[in-house]
């Protein structure tokens, strides 16, 4: 017996409604339509045409693979190569068809079957079908050892566990993933171990978007390893990253510009834009110098102060929801971190209310646990950690610790809606610990690739970081905090979470997070403090672009 999955997930994928409405323009969106049926339309009127289009990044990219790709500002570029088997509506988190027309789910929960829309190639020329989707799942589950390090591969870690051998010791030893095979070329069956709830919502995330199996056989997507940096001699993410979306790779000249063209095979809507350029500006600062001089004609995480200010001059300035948490984390192997007394102090150290109000915009929520009130399974009786400086300092002086030292961690290099200035927050959480007597280390370290490395392997004591939620569900937000042992954990923790993993009353599932999130903030694994909105900011006339709640957009429907 088969039903269709979005029938049965309508409940779970309602936050959808709280989260839309950031819609800029009227025009109808290019790119796929929601229905199963998706004949290519006609281009965009000439006089909606844009030669040239240059969009300003916080940081230039690694690779192009989406099988190794972490950060935003690389995930933005993804959205306009790669299409996802399912994917989320315009301006929202419902997942709606994508390059499966529709897919049906088995009775236990175990086997997906996908029907594959007719008509789509890659930018390769080559087919898309059923065989390439099959590739791409069973080439993430063969990834062999160095291409297992979490901080690679962690969106399949997060979502199937393991691979096919457990090639290193921190490897997940069991994985979600059983089989793909293809019946027919428009046919893709998914087999799982046991059932997941949150699958076809990670699917919808651009981490699984389908690549071109000739162009990862021709060219490789081979890694290597130096100490904490990667590299990617495989040539495929590097140089010829190809998928089916609506633009495709045109050139890269490293430290200067990544560009893209219009992709006019594309099977649905072509894009207005014909030249995308992505150049990289990764002071804040300069990125609004840029775009006022005409260099550049938008970029994302405008500053907070400048807000108003961009408005004021004629910009379009475009409100994203905050799907994201800001936290301050605590290593907690080490002592005297590994005290729970002490990370509880430090809780209570930290005025969370003064810093949101202080640097963040309005729109900013203060944060209470490590998931967003929009996701099914917050808590909303979870009372956080007051601002209680005496407090702290008793409890440090409880637990043995009344003046430790402590090293503090934060980025450089980097912004991120959770942590517009990095260096701001850490001094003001600095000033806030140092008057409970703790003597703080200040330790700056570049974001790419040492900071990202540091946190995954344990080394930064305190640091400040924030979940960007990828796909409408808790278990991403959840999972890969608390289960690979990065942040305090426990084995009922770590159980739950498995458990929550498979339930499919969605109801009890949300009941089974409520719970781990009361238990997780028991632990003080850190402070999560925030949830911002960003802000993108596009010179005047820009029209047709349509806001994500997480961050998932495509360029295909701007237009002038």
């Amino acid at each position: 017996m088969t039903f269709s999955h979005f029938a049965r997930r309508t409940t779970t994928i309602g936050l959808a409604t709280m989260l839309a409405g950031a819609l800029v323009a009227c025009d109808k969106p290019a790119g796929p339509s929601a229905s199963t049926a998706a004949a290519p339309a006609a281009p965009a009127a000439a006089d909606k045409s844009i030669p040239t289009f240059v969009f300003g990044l916080a940081n230039e990219p690694r690779t192009l693979d989406p099988a190794y790709v972490y950060d935003g500002d690389t995930l933005r570029i993804l959205d306009q190569i790669y299409e996802t088997l399912v994917q989320l509506k315009p301006g929202t988190a419902e997942v709606v068809p994508g390059l499966a027309s529709a897919h049906t789910v088995s009775e236990d929960g175990k086997t997906y079957r996908f029907t594959l829309r007719d008509g789509v190639t890659f930018h390769d020329g080559t087919p898309f079908n059923a065989a390439a989707v099959c590739f791409n799942f069973d080439r993430l589950y063969n990834f062999k050892n160095v291409q297992q390090t979490l901080s690679l591969s962690t969106f399949w870690q997060n979502v199937f566990g393991g691979f096919a051998t457990q090639d290193l010791p921190s490897s997940p030893k069991s994985s979600l993933y059983a089989s793909c095979e293809a019946p027919d070329e428009k046919t893709a069956v998914v087999h799982l171990t046991k059932p997941s709830s949150a699958l076809i919502p990670a699917l919808a995330s651009r981490y699984f978007g389908i690549v071109s199996p000739a162009a990862i056989k021709q060219y490789g997507d081979s890694v290597e390893i130096s100490g904490a940096s990667f590299s990617f001699p495989g040539k495929f993410g590097t140089e010829h990253p190809t998928g089916t979306g609506p633009f495709k790779f045109d050139k890269w000249q490293r430290g200067d510009k990544l560009v893209l063209a219009r992709n006019d095979a594309y099977w649905g809507n072509k894009a207005s834009i014909q030249s995308l350029i992505f150049k990289a500006i990764p002071d804040g600062p300069a990125r609004r110098q840029a775009l006022e001089s005409g260099e550049i004609d938008g970029y994302d995480a405008a500053a907070p102060q400048d807000v108003e200010a961009l408005r004021g001059e004629g910009y379009l300035v475009v409100e994203r929801p905050g799907y994201n948490v800001g936290y301050l984390g605590f290593q907690n192997k080490t002592p005297p971190l590994d005290n729970l007394k002490v990370r509880q102090a430090l809780s209570h150290a930290v005025n969370r209310e003064a810093l949101v109000r202080s640097q963040y915009p309005a729109g900013a929520k203060l944060a209470t646990q490590f998931l967003t009130s929009h996701v099914p399974g917050f808590n909303p009786d979870l009372k956080s950690y007051s601002y209680d400086p005496e407090l702290a300092r008793k409890m440090l002086a409880e637990a043995g610790h009344p003046n430790p030292t402590i090293e503090f961690w934060y980025p450089t290099g980097v912004s991120r809606a959770y942590m517009p200035d990095p260096k701001a927050i850490m001094e003001a959480y600095k000033a806030d610990l140092e008057k409970v007597g703790v003597n703080v280390v200040v330790k700056a370290v570049p974001w790419t690739p040492e900071y990202v490395a540091g946190l995954q392997q344990g080394k930064a004591p305190i640091y400040i970081v924030g979940r960007l939620g990828t796909y409408a569900d808790a278990s991403d937000f959840l999972d890969s905090l608390f289960i690979n042992g990065r942040m305090a954990t426990s084995p009922e923790i770590i159980a739950g979470l498995a458990a929550a993993r498979t339930e499919v009353n969605l109801e009890k599932r949300a009941e089974q997070y409520r719970k781990i999130n009361a238990e997780i903030m028991e632990l003080a694994p850190g402070v999560p403090f925030v949830s911002a909105p960003t802000h993108l900011v596009f010179k005047a006339g820009t029209k047709g672009f349509v806001a994500s709640p997480i961050a998932q957009e495509s360029m295909a429907s701007v237009h002038h």
